[in-house]
């Protein structure tokens, strides 16, 4: 049995009031643009604790950065976006109100650098170009195996759950 629409809409203003920022319910071109054609194409394991800049590991808007890898084979860069677009299609609307990222992209096209913090667990994903917030986009859980294996494959460590 699905969510009924007002339950689905509830949780989604819910979260928008909780998060403090404007949500999409789908990619943003501009976005995908970036992801596809960006020079540098940077996939992270994040441990999902708020970090302070003067505590020595490298912060990324806040989360502690645990590994990080350049993905240069355009094959796995490409199945990363398509699960990625894929999460983001398949989510109705729903996210929490909480947000633990496990995970991040940083592509940098043409000087301009964005990021991509990615909560599988709380269906979220926030974004930010040249370190300005954008908005937050939903997303499902489907492609965290995806980025995971990619990890692993690079020999990084997992955020434990």
């Amino acid at each position: 049995m699905g969510i009924l629409p007002p339950v689905r809409l509830f949780y989604t203003l819910l979260l928008f009031f909780l998060s403090g920022t404007a949500l999409a319910v789908e990619f943003p071109k501009e976005l995908q643009t970036a992801l596809e054609k960006g020079e540098r194409f940077e996939l992270l394991s994040i441990r999902p604790a708020r970090i302070e800049k003067t505590e020595g590991a490298f912060n990324f808007h806040g989360w502690e950065v645990i590994g990080r890898t350049f993905v240069r084979d355009s094959g796995q860069r490409k199945k990363l976006i398509a699960s990625l677009r894929t999460g983001i299609e398949e989510n109705s609307g729903i996210g929490a109100a909480c947000f633990r990222p496990r995970h991040g992209i940083r592509v940098t096209e043409k000087g301009k650098i964005t990021d991509f913090i990615i909560c599988f667990e709380c269906y979220q994903m926030q974004v930010y170009v040249d370190d300005r917030p954008q908005k937050s986009i939903l997303v499902t859980r489907t492609p965290e195996q995806m980025f995971n294996a990619a990890l692993t494959a690079a020999k990084l460590p997992l955020s434990d759950k």
